[in-house]
């Protein structure tokens, strides 16, 4: 009876760490920072832009604060456009990275897993996802437990 339940806590913290803690720490506050992204994406659409329409600064220090589990300071990088595969669609991220560290961290997007390429990515929770560059040199298996990978373009 013993050996059993501490092979079912032991279960039960593997499957929280592995599967759930970090979907439930965005979903818990995914309003506020699905809010925070908006602000982001209609700060970009009003900057300024060159001449052909690309934002001049779409990246930034957030130095206070945090997005979900992330706490500043970090780096956030908005784009909407209309370029690509996706045509008429307009598409919409902000990655969110620790500050000097672009192969890891948070993004919100609404195309999912294409924003990835070449990276190991993990859906949360609506358009939230977290990414990280994986292990190029392993190609059977390049991505930590539970992330997926996508190739490039």
């Amino acid at each position: 009876m013993f050996a059993a339940s501490v092979f079912l806590l032991t279960a039960l913290t593997g499957i929280w760490t592995f599967e759930l803690s970090l979907p439930f720490q965005m979903a818990w506050a995914s309003s506020s920072s699905s809010s925070q992204v908006k602000q982001i994406l209609g700060n970009l659409e009003r900057g300024p832009k060159n001449v052909d329409g690309v934002p001049l600064d779409p990246c930034q220090v957030v130095r206070t604060g945090s997005i979900g589990p992330l706490s500043a300071p970090f780096d956030q990088c908005a784009t909407s456009t209309y370029v690509g595969a996706f045509g008429s669609k307009r598409v919409n991220f902000v990655l969110f990275t620790l500050v000097g560290v672009r192969t890891q961290g948070l993004a919100y997007t609404n195309i999912g897993p294409a924003t990835f390429e070449d990276e190991c990515y993990r859906h949360l929770v609506g358009d939230w996802w977290a990414f990280n560059g994986g292990d190029p040199a392993n190609p059977a298996g390049p991505c930590s437990l539970g992330y997926s990978f996508h190739g490039g373009g």
